[in-house]
């Protein structure tokens, strides 16, 4: 789309990407994170986004 000029002109300009040499350093083994959102609707207020973080710990 950026080829062909079809992005919206409201858009922020992007940060040049860092590079990720694919090592993720945990605080402790055998957890794991993550965050889920997803959009409502509202009886006054419209569309609201809600997240969620989830942590896990597993014990084998």
């Amino acid at each position: 789309m950026r080829e062909n000029q079809l992005l919206s002109p409201h858009r922020g300009i992007q940060a040049p990407q860092e590079p990720h040499d694919g090592t993720i350093i945990t605080d402790a083994p055998n957890v794991m994170w993550c965050s889920d959102g997803t959009k409502l609707l509202t009886l006054e207020d419209s569309w609201v986004w809600v997240f969620s973080p989830d942590f896990r710990i597993f014990d084998p």
